[in-house]
């Protein structure tokens, strides 16, 4: 049994010495959506079989299953490596996504913050949007830039409740005929992820504009791991 409030969910593959390559680990904000997306992604052959590296995923437990807030999701990150004596600094990454839009009201602090959690802790890389995940889901659709993003930009960014959903979770379930909280939605959505990558393109991706733009930088941070394949 492993005594730690993060319990790693591996994707390794048997045929590998652990011990000898790159170590990747993602823990998400969200409970089920980012996760789901993550999961269903490292199933297609492109991201499953990227060589040399390993990639597991970090599950809250216990007491942490509902911990959301980006912050202490940075305790449990620094926490979980520190019981990791084979952690490389200089090689290993844990990646967590988090959303930007309980942070727009202090924006400058959030930025401020987070910058020195870079400056600390290198190993550790964030992906975000703003303000949303759904928003990065909605891009999956082809044209979902022009076609539904930018005519309703005030709208996403100001995310206001609608039919007890607020606007971006409303719109790309409308949009992509799904419910982002159905694990089983998620193997339609992935294989389409080169759009999304192509429809982000069109945000803001700088952590210290995000207050009044659209934002995402997870087209990096994807784009970042398929390089993998070509080292």
């Amino acid at each position: 049994m492993i005594d730690m409030a993060l319990a790693p969910f591996p994707l390794t593959r048997p045929h590998k010495r652990v011990q000898t390559y790159p170590k990747i680990y993602f823990l998400m904000e969200g409970e089920k959506t980012e996760k789901y997306y993550i999961l269903a992604i490292f199933k297609l052959d492109e991201f499953h079989n990227i060589p040399n590296v390993d990639i597991e995923f970090l599950d809250k437990i216990d007491a942490d299953k509902h911990v959301s807030h980006v912050y202490k999701l940075v305790d449990k990150a620094v926490e979980f490596k520190s019981r990791l004596p084979l952690f490389d600094n200089k090689k290993d990454r844990i990646y967590i996504f988090y959303d930007l839009d309980v942070f727009r009201e202090d924006a400058y602090e959030h930025i401020k913050k987070m910058k020195q959690i870079m400056r600390k802790y290198p190993f550790i890389k964030f992906g975000y949007t703003h303000p949303a995940f759904e928003l990065y889901l909605l891009m999956h659709k082809e044209n979902a830039y022009k076609k539904y993003i930018l005519p309703n930009k005030g709208k996403i960014i100001n995310n206001e409740w609608v039919n007890k959903k607020r606007y971006i979770n409303n719109l790309t379930s409308n949009v992509l005929k799904i419910n982002p909280k159905k694990e089983d939605h998620y193997e339609f959505l992935v294989p389409k992820y080169l759009i999304a990558l192509e429809n982000c393109k069109n945000l803001n991706h700088k952590l210290e504009k995000f207050k009044n733009e659209l934002t995402c930088n997870l087209d990096d941070i994807f784009e970042e791991l398929l390089k993998l394949n070509e080292d």
